[in-house]
């Protein structure tokens, strides 16, 4: 939930409060992510649900151990499980269902390799693969992901695009961009995130323009090591809050992110919406999200000599915020994606006999029993 998967949990929580009642249940594995979780539902008045964490063998995630008898307690239409990876929270609604109950998929799928140590991970494609043919509803965010070997034989008429959604009332065009300053927002803990290369590629690109500035952002930016002679061109500010975002975005004048692999990456849509250029790494599922937006440009994440000179064309500019802006809003915008979930959902619900709506990791709707 510290994350940008909870970000989209929570955003689409407040997008389509209006139309369905949620419920969160959340493991207590991890305080931060229960802290986030715990803060939300306590600002939204949504039932919160917290239960001890349950580790099972060949999964990377420990999962909630009351599912079971959460579900026996309450009734829920739908129940929404979030994440392809957290194998033991899948493995036990699948076990759990009551029938009659809607199950809807938003896995934000990533290749297994993504994981690290993935061979010690034995239980992650079978409950994945079982997910996607079990599903009511299965929401993905690019066609690309549907390559992914858990897909094949699934019902593709059970399978939805829906990109995730930015909230243009705060994540929006507001003219201040400058040049010169570059950006990344991601987990910096992460090795496929390759703030390695995007490094080296700012240490060659400051040799010759040394107006250049990079601000890094997120989990574990604050703890980044630097070489002594790129200190003074570079500023790390650990976990930024909503507001301290969009700030920095609308400052920006371009966010780098090379990850070997994003499932979407929230910030490149965010950073857009607000005016921002980015550069990215070209690969299948960054291409189909983003390639025909303007302000959008590419380079090769093995390659730091290639990066270096991107940064140093697009980084003083010119560029168009606005045109930027307003081209990324009516794409990500939450009527453009989350509308189209709540359309399918909301006739999902009205092909079956019953009437509310629940999730997992995610939301729920509490119809009856305790």
């Amino acid at each position: 939930m510290y994350s940008g998967t909870g970000t989209a949990i929570f955003d689409w929580i407040r997008f389509a409060s209006a139309k369905f009642s949620f419920s969160v249940l959340i493991d207590s594995e991890y305080k931060v992510n229960l802290d986030a979780t715990s803060e939300f539902c306590r600002n939204f008045g949504i039932p919160l649900y917290v239960s001890t964490p349950c580790h099972m063998p060949g999964c990377p995630d420990s999962g909630v151990s009351g599912i079971a008898r959460h579900l026996q307690r309450f009734t829920y239409d739908v129940v929404e499980c979030v994440s392809w990876a957290n194998a033991s929270t899948n493995l036990a609604v699948l076990s759990a269902m009551r029938p009659g109950t809607k199950l809807v998929f938003t896995p934000h799928s990533q290749p297994q390799w993504t994981l690290g140590s993935e061979s010690r991970y034995f239980m992650v494609q079978q409950v994945f693969a079982r997910m996607v043919r079990s599903s009511d509803a299965v929401f993905i965010d690019s066609v690309a992901e549907q390559a992914l070997p858990a897909f094949a034989g699934a019902d593709e008429s059970t399978i939805h695009h829906v990109p995730l959604g930015v909230d243009t009332s705060r994540f929006a065009f507001a003219g201040s961009n400058q040049r010169n300053l570059l950006t990344c927002v991601c987990d910096c803990r992460e090795p496929r995130k390759r703030v390695d290369l995007l490094l080296a590629a700012f240490g060659l690109a400051v040799r010759q323009n040394p107006n250049l500035r990079l601000t890094l952002a997120g989990k574990g930016s604050d703890s980044v090591a630097i070489r002594p002679e790129l200190e003074p061109f570079i500023s790390r500010l650990g976990f930024v809050s909503s507001g301290e975002l969009q700030d920095l975005y609308r400052r920006s004048g371009l966010l780098v992110l090379l990850s070997d692999y994003e499932a979407f990456g929230l910030p490149i849509a965010e950073a857009l919406c607000c005016g921002s250029q980015v550069l990215l790494n070209r690969h299948d599922v960054m291409l189909e999200l983003f390639e025909s937006l303007p302000g959008v440009s590419w380079t090769t994440n093995t390659d730091a000599a290639m990066t270096a000179a991107k940064m140093l064309e697009l980084g003083p500019g010119p560029f168009d915020s606005r045109q930027i802006g307003v081209a990324a809003s009516a794409r990500f915008g939450w009527g453009s994606t989350y509308g189209r979930k709540l359309a399918v959902l909301e006739r999902l619900l009205a092909s079956s006999q019953t009437g509310a709506a629940r999730g997992d990791d995610l939301y729920r709707t509490e119809r009856a029993g305790r």
